[in-house]
């Protein structure tokens, strides 16, 4: 499965923003986010295996976690 779910709980009505990193820095996925869906699930099927890190922005919240695609 290609999928990476995201569970959080969103204190603020606007849209939010998922950014996905590689281990150096880059950019490789930004998607937007509706605050009422507190569950998302992100394609990545186009990313090489390895370590990330997902940004998860939303109003003034900012939130880091990283995760191992295999």
């Amino acid at each position: 499965d290609n999928l990476l779910n995201v569970q959080f709980a969103s204190e603020t009505s606007e849209a939010g923003v998922f950014e996905v990193y590689d281990e150096i820095g880059r950019m490789v996925k930004n998607i937007e986010f509706e605050p009422e869906n507190n569950q998302n699930q992100i394609q990545i099927n186009d990313l090489q295996p390895g370590r990330y890190f997902i940004r998860i922005k939303n109003g003034n919240n900012i939130a880091t976690h990283s995760f191992i695609k295999i």
